[in-house]
């Protein structure tokens, strides 16, 4: 079976186990809403839950536990209150603009849930990138690789996304009527290779449900924009991989000029910064100059003679080109074998 069904399945399991009436989530919302819990009996179910998600999400990518201390005034004095957080990222199914799975393009989504003694909050966006995951094994494996999820060298590839989708934004996708481009993402193993598309205004709000104690019912909301360290208009969809021994000399300083700018001490503050905003509805502290400092140098390549080579190459990958290339196969595949037939 390929993979990407495999994930698709999965996916659908992970919504049975979290999104029905009975499920653990569901639960752990309704014992808040009605007041039936007491915190530690609240905070132990929700542990559980945490512990047996690795059963059910469709092929995580990274997962984490806090437990989180806070301090707040009621009346004359300040209170030391207990919260948990349970953060993970998983492979999401694509669909194809009408609710269909799309088995072969799939995206890294993040998911953040809350729980407090009064309150238990879901919150979940999509990266800036999905793939097309069988084509890509299959040129993993056909390098000797594995593409692995859980992998650091796979969790850095969400974290270039953030900061390479905002120079490409900002050079190809100031209209919101910009045409596709090609475009690369660099990998320690290699270069993954596709194009970048325009996003509607709303692609990259973040998704909050809430349970409150006292309310009836859940409430679901969006926001948009909250954030603005982080504010690509376009995504990315990679096509295929290159495996390092294969890149050109070109390929190969592009690659470079990426990796070492996206990753030096220097921007460590403000990657920390386009990463930690990606995955928060909430205010924070932000070092803005050492943002614009990564949006400057990362612009700078996607300026440079090697980027605009890999723009011409990679005219291939945009769905334009691979619609008229399906097209040409079918009319030869119509038309038959040339030259004399008989009769």
């Amino acid at each position: 079976m390929l993979e990407g069904k495999v994930l698709a399945q999965a996916n659908e399991a992970f919504r049975q186990a979290t999104g029905q009436m009975r499920s653990p989530v569901s639960m752990i919302g309704q014992d808040i809403r009605i007041g039936r819990k007491k915190a530690g009996e609240m905070f132990a179910k929700f542990r559980e839950f945490h512990e047996n998600l690795a059963d059910i999400v469709p092929m995580p990518i990274k997962q984490y536990w806090f437990d989180i201390e806070s301090k707040v005034p009621k009346g004359k004095k300040t209170v030391v209150t207990l919260s948990k957080r349970s953060t993970l990222w998983y492979m999401a199914v694509e669909d194809d603009g009408s609710n269909t799975p799309n088995y072969g393009l799939f995206t890294p989504s993040y998911l953040r849930y809350d729980l407090h003694a009064d309150n238990f909050t879901i919150q979940g966006r999509p990266s800036p990138f999905c793939f097309a995951v069988d084509h890509i094994q299959f040129r993993f494996r056909e390098g000797g690789m594995r593409l692995d999820y859980q992998s650091d060298d796979f969790i850095n590839v969400i974290a270039y996304s953030l900061a390479i989708s905002r120079a490409v934004s900002k050079v190809h996708f100031s209209q919101p009527d910009a045409q596709p481009v090609p475009v690369v993402l660099p990998h320690a193993n290699g270069l993954f290779m596709g194009y970048a598309e325009s996003v509607a205004d709303n692609h990259y709000d973040i998704h909050i449900w809430h349970n409150t104690r006292g309310k009836r019912s859940p409430q679901s909301r969006r926001i948009s924009g909250y954030n603005d360290s982080w504010s690509p208009t376009c995504r990315i969809v990679l096509k295929t991989f290159v495996s390092q021994d294969k890149l050109s000399r070109s390929q190969e300083k592009l690659r470079t000029n990426l990796l070492e700018t996206i990753t030096a001490q220097e921007h460590r503050i403000g990657m920390n910064a386009i990463v930690d905003t990606f995955q928060s509805a909430g205010k924070m502290k932000i070092d803005y100059e050492a943002v614009a400092a990564i949006d400057r140098k990362v612009k700078a390549i996607v300026d440079s003679d090697e980027w605009k080579r890999e723009m011409r190459i990679g005219q291939k990958h945009l769905p334009e080109a691979r619609l008229a290339l399906r097209e040409q196969l079918r009319r030869r595949n119509n038309e038959g074998p040339k030259g004399n037939q008989p009769g």
